[in-house]
């Protein structure tokens, strides 16, 4: 029925447009309708559309920043939330879809620091106090986390939800009984719940009862069966029950998803060592053991990174650049180090390289203040007629979302390398969020 409706609308606001084609308000319901849909292409479309048509619209930025962020375009998606807090700093849901972004680049205090600040602004916003409460859950601050889902629940009772988000705190706090019971009420919300079904068949298992878990964890996967987590979780029920075949099944499905996947690698390891398969769970425990070995590798490299920022306030910038090309060799997603050896390749001089470095920084961590105006100064150095555009951006970004460092608010001195501050390492407290931009 709501199908129906929906194509019917689309229908409708298509003849709009035919008839008025610069009718902005037209283009974006019908870009809604289609992200509705799933009709992505049609929807950045219209989306762009009405942002030719009215520059000013923000909601425009917003929905097609969300969108793009969706589909893993952060760069992109970065750009249009930062155009929608242009034209209006007060715009909430572009806060909470910025960040969404900064969480999934692994920049979680700037995440929460833009969630208070959102807060302040809309204190009668349930789904602020929402966004709010899991980025602390994130940061494993749960009774600052209950507190704002709390508060949601007393400004919208049927907020969708936040029961689970009150159940995977309980569970971190080790509350499993009160959890259990916010889970089911999330179910009594919305029988389809497969992430309330994911956590009851969890808690089910820590408690011994394998059935039960296994109905509730057969269920999610019915509902959703692209989700890793849930295939190991019922991979490992079916090993404790002996049904090895079951087992597998579920491991290798769960390796489709997440080929570097350690519990779906390890539950495969016990399941062929109990088959008496000793060699094949040898293969799976040693791949287990190289993933461990990657994860300790990435923690020097974070200690490379500090190293070379301390050998460059010495003026040792050949040492600096060094550690830090051997930080980015064992890590090659650290934009920091990136960040930070650009820094050392301007001391010396190569500026090419340098600009290169900023770049990479960017690539990996678009909403790096700090890499965007060390790269407008080299920019600048070299005449280009593109530095104003990265010295926008690092504004513009130095006043929309929050900074590990501050940058200097005039136009960048032409080839002083020395005022673009060096970034350290943020530790990320946990994954990166599985919330969407909406």
């Amino acid at each position: 029925m709501h199908q129906r409706r929906n194509e019917a609308a689309i229908v409708e606001f298509k003849s709009a447009v035919k008839l008025r084609p610069d009718f902005a308000q037209a283009h974006f319901a019908l870009g809604v309708l289609y992200l509705h849909a799933d009709e992505t292409n049609d929807a950045v479309a219209e989306l762009k559309e009405v942002e030719r048509i009215n520059p000013f619209f923000s909601e425009a930025y917003n929905d097609l920043g969300a969108l793009l962020a969706k589909e893993g375009q952060y760069s992109l998606a970065i750009n249009q939330l930062l155009q929608a807090l242009r034209i209006n700093s007060k715009d909430v849901q572009a806060q909470i879809n910025m960040s969404i972004v900064l969480d999934h680049l692994g920049e979680k205090r700037a995440s929460l620091q833009l969630l208070e600040q959102a807060v302040q602004l809309a204190p009668q916003n349930a789904g602020v106090y929402l966004a709010l409460g899991r980025e602390q859950h994130r940061n494993s601050l749960y009774d600052e986390a209950l507190k704002s889902f709390r508060t949601a629940l007393q400004v919208n009772p049927r907020l969708p939800g936040v029961h689970d988000a009150i159940g995977l705190t309980l569970l971190a706090l080790g509350r499993s009984e009160q959890a259990s019971a916010e889970f089911k009420k999330a179910l009594q919300a919305n029988p389809n719940n497969a992430k309330a079904l994911q956590w009851l068949g969890s808690i089910a298992t820590d408690d011994g009862d394998l059935d039960e878990a296994a109905g509730f964890l057969e269920k999610a996967i019915h509902l959703q069966p692209g989700v890793y987590k849930t295939r190991t979780q019922l991979g490992e029920v079916y090993r404790r029950q002996k049904n090895l075949q079951e087992a597998e099944v579920q491991f290798r499905a769960a390796l489709r998803l997440e080929p570097d996947g350690t519990a779906a690698l390890f539950g495969l390891a016990k399941l062929f060592r109990a088959e008496g398969k000793v060699q094949e769970a040898q293969t799976y425990f040693n791949r287990v053991q190289e993933l461990h070995t990657k994860s300790q590798d990435a923690d020097q490299a974070t200690v490379l990174n500090a190293q070379g920022v301390n050998l460059t306030k010495k003026g040792d910038y050949r040492g600096a650049v060094t550690a830090l090309k051997k930080a980015l060799v064992i890590d090659p997603s650290l934009a920091v180090a990136y960040h930070n050896l650009a820094i050392a390749l301007a001391h010396q001089g190569k500026t090419q390289a340098a600009i290169a470095a900023f770049r990479n920084a960017i690539r990996l961590r678009p909403t790096l203040a700090a890499s965007h105006y060390g790269l407008a100064l080299l920019l600048k150095q070299k005449g280009d007629p593109s530095a104003p555009v990265e010295f926008r951006q690092a504004q513009l970004l130095q006043k929309y979302v929050p900074q590990q460092a501050r940058i200097p608010e005039a136009n960048p001195a032409q080839g002083v390398p020395a005022e673009t501050p060096s970034l350290s390492v943020e530790r990320q407290l946990s994954k990166p969020a599985s919330g969407q931009p909406r």
